[in-house]
């Protein structure tokens, strides 16, 4: 095989551990390419665990466009 097509970065073997999907990696964090979940990397290392996740809705900004959670419903 050529060398090309066996280079792969860890972040190519690394699964999301709430859905088991594929992971974007940035400088500072995993992606789940499925359900949008955060993982943060601290000095080079992924936290992959689901407590240190940022939920999907946190992941657009404005926390608008995930799913309710109603802690602002007021009642």
């Amino acid at each position: 095989m050529p060398p090309a097509a066996q280079t792969k970065t860890w972040a190519d073997l690394l699964a999301c551990p709430a859905c088991r999907a594929g992971l974007n990696e940035s400088a500072t964090e995993l992606t789940c390419r499925a359900c949008g979940r955060r993982y943060p990397i601290e000095d080079g290392i992924p936290q992959l665990m689901l407590e240190d996740a940022k939920p999907p809705a946190e992941a657009s900004g404005s926390g608008s466009g995930g799913r309710p959670t109603g802690k602002d419903s007021g009642t």
